[in-house]
């Protein structure tokens, strides 16, 4: 084998060996593979008709707490369903996210945010539910929900500004 075609051949091993590493970086992903997303917007609901409660809120991303809130919820009475939106506190970097929440300083219940989805979309939306259609567990009451709905941000009140 000549010079020219030794060149050749570790040029093209070199390209198909980088090939491989590259589709690692497709969006929702980072270099190390962490699965990431941005957290467009964050709920607390209260389905339970018999009594109100104190929701608090937590969200971290990459490990660093960026969002703390409490949220007090009246019970639920006819067909509507009370709430409150946090203040988008966190900005909409993306990251690996986790959202905790208690309800009346219970246990916390976590998510992390990419979890839900085989390959994480861009954007998140949570809402924190107590009681409800996704109530599962007796023991804890509270479901931390999370939809790839951003492009729906408009017609939800509140959330981050750069949704919008």
């Amino acid at each position: 084998m000549d010079r020219r075609a030794l060149l050749c051949s570790v040029g093209t091993l070199s390209a198909t060996s980088a090939a491989g590493c590259l589709d690692s970086l497709e969006p929702g992903r980072t270099s190390t593979s962490t699965p990431t997303t941005t957290l467009g917007w964050l709920s607390a609901k209260n389905f339970d008709t018999a009594q109100g409660h104190t929701i608090e809120l937590r969200v971290e991303r990459d490990g660093e707490v960026v969002h703390t809130s409490s949220q007090t919820l009246e019970e639920k009475s006819g067909q509507g369903i009370l709430g409150a939106v946090a203040d988008c506190t966190w900005d909409t970097v993306p990251g690996e996210y986790v959202v905790f929440a208690r309800a009346d300083d219970g246990k916390w219940t976590q998510r992390t945010l990419t979890a839900p989805f085989e390959s994480p979309p861009e954007c998140v939306v949570v809402s924190v539910r107590y009681g409800g259609p996704t109530h599962v567990d007796p023991e804890d009451p509270l479901a931390v929900v999370v939809d790839d709905q951003c492009e729906e941000i408009d017609e939800f009140v509140g959330g981050c500004p750069e949704y919008r």
